[in-house]
């Protein structure tokens, strides 16, 4: 009744076999990895417009070289370019979030299609061996664990990086 520790190390053909599950949407995760580089891009530039209203501001009120109604006005231009650059990082998170679970969900019933046959083939003496339950809870749980790494961690991970580099890039 206990169950064994299945502790192995990482096995990179074990990584190669879940990339030819992936392989089958590459298309749709490059779109995405562009569309989060691009919406990383997009939301560096909202500091930039709040830079603007700042010496905007120190224009007005401090240096006096620039009229209110001027300096008002570029105020309200950067705050509706902030709302649109806004609005476009939503609806591409929105669209990523959308094609991400789409590309899991697919990973996952090939996968389970294929775990399925794969049971389906082995002999009884091996059902005989295992206690009630194991087998149904391990492919469970793997496959739901290679689900979450799949719709969320890849392509944030590599858009995390992406806006760590862009967030350095301004900074420089």
């Amino acid at each position: 009744d206990i169950d064994e520790t299945l502790e192995s190390k990482f096995d990179l053909n074990q990584l190669k076999r879940l990339g030819k599950y992936v392989g089958n949407y590459k298309k749709t995760l490059i779109t995405v990895i562009v569309l989060m580089l691009i919406s990383s891009a997009l939301s560096m530039l909202n500091p930039l417009f709040l830079k603007d209203v700042m010496d905007t501001i120190e224009q007005c009120a401090i240096h006096g070289t620039m009229s209110k109604a001027a300096a008002s006005q570029r105020v309200i231009v950067a705050s509706c370019l902030m709302l649109a650059v806004t609005v476009i990082v939503v609806l591409i998170l929105r669209f990523k979030i959308k094609m991400m679970a789409e590309v899991g969900q697919g990973v996952i019933h090939a996968l389970r299609r294929d775990l399925f046959v794969h049971l389906q083939e082995l002999p009884f003496s091996y059902y005989d061996d295992k206690p009630h339950g194991k087998i149904q809870v391990r492919v469970v749980n793997y496959v739901n664990n290679l689900s979450d790494l799949l719709s969320n961690g890849i392509v944030n991970t590599i858009t995390d990086m992406c806006s760590l580099i862009f967030i350095i890039i301004f900074m420089l």
